[in-house]
């Protein structure tokens, strides 16, 4: 009986040992993928973009309530952007995510995929493709935005007269 305990004991530690192994091997590849799917000078684009974006809407605020933005406002909001939103935490945060929605050896295909001309030329092009996109659809969304909103309002519950 003693022994029959001692090999499930033992047969349980080492599936939970190989588990262990496949998620620290789903983990390394997953971070790698997101370095090829996002490098660094993508990203630091990417938060530049960001940055940009905040800075105009903060001197349009500005502008509007009659105050000006200080001339290293740029700077200081870069600076925060980049303490506040680091690369490398950025990426495992999202291997993460990748991990739930591939297996091992599917992690192992995307970053095949990703080290092709093909793969390369994706990561390459990824910003534009999604800022012609962009583009492209919000026109769309915008024209049709007023029909969205008739039917919204056309489905809205009706307020009901007090005392019925």
């Amino acid at each position: 009986m003693l022994r029959i305990r001692w090999t499930t004991l033992t047969l349980c530690l080492a599936l939970g040992g190989a588990a262990h192994a496949e998620e620290r091997e789903a983990a390394a590849l997953a971070s790698r993928l997101m370095r090829k799917h996002m490098p660094r000078a993508q990203f630091d684009r990417m938060m530049q973009m960001m940055v940009g974006q905040m800075q105009e809407a903060m001197e349009q605020q500005a502008a509007a309530s009659g105050t000006a933005v200080p001339p290293d406002f740029a700077a200081r909001i870069a600076t925060a952007v980049h303490e506040m939103v680091p690369y490398d935490e950025m990426m495992d945060t999202a291997a993460g995510v990748w991990m739930k929605h591939f297996t091992v050896a599917e992690l192992k295909d995307l970053l095949k995929f990703y080290d092709s001309p093909v793969g390369k030329k994706l990561v390459d092009k990824q910003p534009e493709i999604a800022q012609d996109s962009m583009g492209v659809m919000m026109p769309m969304i915008q024209s049709r935005m007023p029909r969205i909103m008739e039917k919204l309002k056309a489905s809205a519950p009706q307020p009901q007269a007090k005392g019925k």
